[in-house]
């Protein structure tokens, strides 16, 4: 949308009201059940600025698969940002930005907020974006990153945020679903001390990707179309509604608890746990650091939990604390949940965000080492070739109760360190959980 355009809005001040007491939320909360078109036009004329009213707040619905919402209205993403809050928030803080280097931060009011994106946006005209034109953004957290995404909104152009951590491969293969004709991307990302070569990834993807017309690069030192893939994902599985991908349950009071998203689901003999809900009950221990699950093919379960547990730092493993975390699932969520295996490890491997690969502890658990898959999205990819090359040097294999002597597939135990694995089969866990000797000088005591 141009800035012609923005100057006749209809003006709308922001609702700085925006915390609600337990009485009021209940109010809305039945009225948008009960009278939902009601509702959300007065919800959208309160926090929102239009360029023009809409005809019907929303036709269709989700069973039809044609639902529309606010249909003829229109407006602008980075005006509600950032414009409307021009006359009476001009010299307020509109955006803080604390850099990898504790000395380095940047603060942007809304003034210089919208210079900087009006000046993108200009940056993007002159290289021939238009209303409807697709740009991909490859950058890493900087303040550059929320300019071009605005600058987009504010001239109608379609944008794609792709993460700054993936590898050449996966970048390409987003260009070529978004049909980008532009890339933003930065000479280097540098997260901690590490530097991620971005521009040198955005060349070779690019190879690949002929539909990129131009790329703009910002300098460190000193710049969609398949509906029926959608309905299929997201609107057929549940009739009526939106699979928004995550697990939760309800208790008595109303009140939500999320157990983490439905495809990391380990299926074990008819009973779904997520993989959170796993982690959590395992993680609550005293002395436990971290710890992530995975499920494996099982011939009688369908599949088994696989735990990988890191012991804070005086915490030694033994036959005793692996039976304890045993019965700790067992209190938490049931026996059906108990882990099959219990590894013990030093380190998980990690994306730069903090977000554990399960795939990988999954791989490398089935022994499958020359199929472990992308590792360029991890802040220490070097984990896993330890991993590997101590496990082939000194554990040894474990066969499943379950199969016979004579068979030929094999569990495999798994230890960073080369720390004592233990196997744990259920029907070795004792009715008591072990005394528990106290934790001194833990991080989770000091805390």
């Amino acid at each position: 949308m141009s800035d012609r355009s923005i100057a006749t809005v209809i003006q709308r001040q922001p609702d700085r009201k925006v915390r609600v007491d337990e009485k009021t939320y209940q109010d809305w909360y039945q009225e948008s059940i009960q009278q939902p078109q009601e509702f959300w036009a007065k919800q959208a004329e309160r926090v929102l600025s239009w360029f023009q009213p809409w005809d019907e707040v929303y036709t269709g619905d989700f069973k039809t698969q044609d639902i529309q919402w606010f249909v003829n209205g229109q407006l602008n993403a980075c005006y509600n940002c950032v414009d409307r809050h021009l006359e009476t928030r001009a010299e307020q803080i509109a955006l803080i930005w604390e850099g990898s280097d504790p000395q380095s931060s940047q603060q942007y009011t809304y003034q210089a907020l919208h210079a900087e994106v009006c000046r993108f946006a200009n940056v993007l005209r002159a290289k021939g974006i238009q209303k409807g034109d697709k740009v991909a953004i490859y950058l890493p957290m900087v303040p550059q990153l929320v300019f071009a995404m605005l600058a987009c909104a504010r001239i109608g152009a379609i944008h794609s945020v792709i993460f700054s951590g993936f590898s050449v491969d996966a970048l390409s293969h987003r260009l070529q679903d978004t049909q980008a004709k532009l890339l933003i991307t930065a000479d280097e990302g540098v997260r901690g001390e590490k530097c991620i070569p971005l521009k040198k990834n955005a060349e070779e993807a690019l190879k690949r990707c002929p539909l990129v017309q131009q790329v703009i690069v910002v300098r460190r030192t000193t710049i969609f179309g398949d509906p029926k893939r959608f309905i299929d994902s997201y609107l057929k599985p549940i009739p009526g509604y939106y699979l928004t991908g995550d697990d939760a349950c309800r208790d008595a009071e109303g009140q939500f608890k999320i157990a983490g998203r439905n495809d990391d689901v380990i299926k074990v003999s008819g009973h779904r746990f997520g993989s959170e809900e796993l982690e959590t009950a395992l993680a609550s221990y005293s002395g436990v650091a971290e710890a992530a699950v995975v499920g494996l093919p099982h011939e009688v379960k369908g599949e088994c939990i696989v735990a990988f547990v890191k012991l804070m730092a005086n915490i030694k493993p033994d036959e005793a604390l692996c039976k304890a975390l045993q019965q700790q699932v067992r209190d938490k969520i049931g026996a059906v949940a108990t882990p099959e295996y219990i590894y013990w490890v030093t380190g998980l491997p990690k994306t730069r965000s903090g977000k554990v690969m399960r795939r990988i502890l999954r791989k490398i658990a089935k022994h499958e080492f020359d199929d472990i898959g992308d590792t360029s999205t991890l802040e220490d990819p070097a984990i896993v070739e330890k991993l590997i090359a101590e496990q082939k040097k000194q554990l040894p294999q474990v066969r499943h109760p379950e199969r016979s002597e004579g068979s030929s597939e094999v569990g495999t135990v798994l230890n960073s360190e080369i720390l004592r694995a233990k196997r744990c089969a259920q029907d070795d866990v004792p009715g008591e959980l072990p005394k528990k000797e106290p934790v001194k000088n833990s991080d989770k005591e000091s805390k």
